[in-house]
Order: C-alpha cells, then structure tokens, then sequence
C-alpha cells in the first residue's frame, strides 16, 4: 500500500492489532466523556471546533481511507486533535491516550 506525499509515492507503515485496540480504547472514552458531559455530537463539535463528522469517525473508530473497498482503517487523529477533544470534554489528554488509564463509566 502507497500513499503520496509531495507528489512522490511513499510506503504506508502497517498498523499492528495492538493500534487498533488502542484506536478502540481512544473511540470508547471520547463517546464516555462526552456522554458524561451531557453533549451530544454536534454539541462536542462545536465545543471543541473538530468537524462534527470527525467526532463522528473518532467514535466509530474509523476514518475515510479506505485501502480497499469497504474497509475503513482505524481512526488516527491528529494530537491537536486530541487535546482539542480533552479540553472540551475536561479530561486529561493521558486519559484519552493510555491505554493502562481504565475507561471511566458515565452516569446514564
């Protein structure tokens, strides 16, 4: 698999199962979070200024590249990204990320 980058091919780096976990992990306590806080998506969107389609793919886990037909890869956010999520959800950006911190249950 190949992707461009300055008009010249590149290698795509493979993800391990241990990413895809993780991605899961990151998709799970973002929806929680944001649960939690009583936003909807729209809501955590316009909190933290990510695309509403985007806080969509994060908690769905997936992202629009797709390397083949109908398999969307794991989400992969950027980390400006993910410390806009964790300051409009008041989370710590290490509570989104690690995957040791264990995913904190909500009130609904």
């Amino acid at each position: 698999m190949y992707w461009m980058r300055h008009g010249r091919r590149m290698p795509s780096r493979p993800r391990t199962e241990k990413f895809s976990d993780q991605a899961e992990l990151f998709a799970k306590k973002v929806r929680a979070a944001r649960v939690k806080k009583g936003y909807s998506q729209l809501k955590l969107s316009e909190k933290s200024g990510v695309s509403y389609r985007q806080v969509q793919n994060i908690e769905r886990n997936a992202n629009n590249v797709r390397p083949r037909p109908g398999a969307p890869q794991p989400a992969n956010p950027k980390l400006d990204l993910i410390y806009a999520l964790a300051d409009a959800l008041d989370v710590t950006v290490s509570y989104l990320v690690d995957p040791e911190r264990p995913l904190e249950p909500t009130s609904r």
